[in-house]
């Protein structure tokens, strides 16, 4: 049975997909998958209740996740399964003992350990956060509804109309905007990809993004470019300027790995300020 969602953007494609990967390499039963779904009021195959001991694997939780995310309840329903990941990560991952006199050289860490490491980046979570980002939220440790210490996803990008938006920006930008629009997809890649230097390269991209917009429009590179699409605005034009200084000290120049939360304060005033150039020239 098909289940209906909305599409996803290609940087939530891939996120979706790596979250798909994380969770499949982990023996999480049909029975678990159609459990969390019916409590949290969302659709899932029902074949999850024909064959409940089954194995699911990443297909099935792309196409449950790719469902589900547009949901109201998408983050209840996520942090419901990702509690389930710190169960099985529980029984399955020993860790050293810190003070091993008198106890095994080895242990298996409670639950309480298992959030914080999840949290710190081990067992591939380092990507696995990096693509809750992309898909709006932070994942941080919190209370259930039932005042329980367990995962919870906190909302970053998913402020009223600001998915709406980089759907829209996309769409505009397939109009004669090509390079733009891969530089801005290949931030959102790069920096989901990982690596030592992802973050740095992702805001470069973001960069690139921009500047491939305002040379499309005024042929210039991007100071001088900004300098004409906002001269009759020297407070607004300080503020695009600063902005292009953001990303190049955060990018080509970066002496250090930009943080996380710069990506994506720099991700969403790029995409804002791309709105408003394509406004000005009557392409929004």
């Amino acid at each position: 049975m098909a289940l209906e969602g909305t599409e996803p953007t290609l940087a939530q494609r891939h996120a979706l997909a790596k979250l798909s990967e994380l969770f499949a390499a982990e023996r999480v039963l049909h029975s678990r998958l159609a459990w969390i779904s019916r409590v949290n009021g969302a659709p899932y195959p029902k074949e999850f209740d024909r064959t409940p001991r089954v194995r699911s694997s990443r297909e099935e939780y792309f196409l449950l996740l790719s469902n589900v995310h547009p949901l109201p309840t998408f983050p209840i329903w996520m942090a419901d399964l990702l509690e389930t990941m710190v169960e099985a990560y529980g029984v399955t991952r020993s860790v050293k003992n810190p003070n091993p006199l008198g106890f095994p050289p080895m242990t298996y860490p409670s639950k309480q350990q298992c959030r914080k490491r999840m949290i710190e980046g081990y067992w591939g979570w380092d990507l696995g956060l990096r693509a809750i980002q992309l898909l709006g939220y932070d994942l941080a440790v919190g209370k259930n509804a039932l005042g329980e210490e367990a995962l919870v996803l906190k909302p970053v990008l998913s402020e009223p109309g600001r998915k709406a938006q980089q759907s829209r920006i996309r769409e505009a930008l397939t109009k004669g905007h090509d390079q733009a629009l891969v530089a801005l997809d290949g931030a959102y890649d790069v920096y989901l990809g990982g690596g030592a230097d992802s973050t740095r390269q992702a805001m470069d991209s973001l960069r690139n993004a921009l500047e491939n917009l305002v040379r499309d429009f005024t042929h210039k590179d991007l100071g001088p470019g900004l300098s004409e699409l906002s001269d009759d605005d020297s407070k607004r034009l300080q503020l695009f300027k600063g902005l292009r200084d953001f990303l190049s000290v955060g990018g080509t120049h970066a002496n250090d790995q930009p943080g996380h939360n710069d990506f994506y304060l720099a991700a969403n005033v790029t995409e804002d300020a791309m709105v408003w150039i394509l406004q000005k020239k009557g392409e929004w």
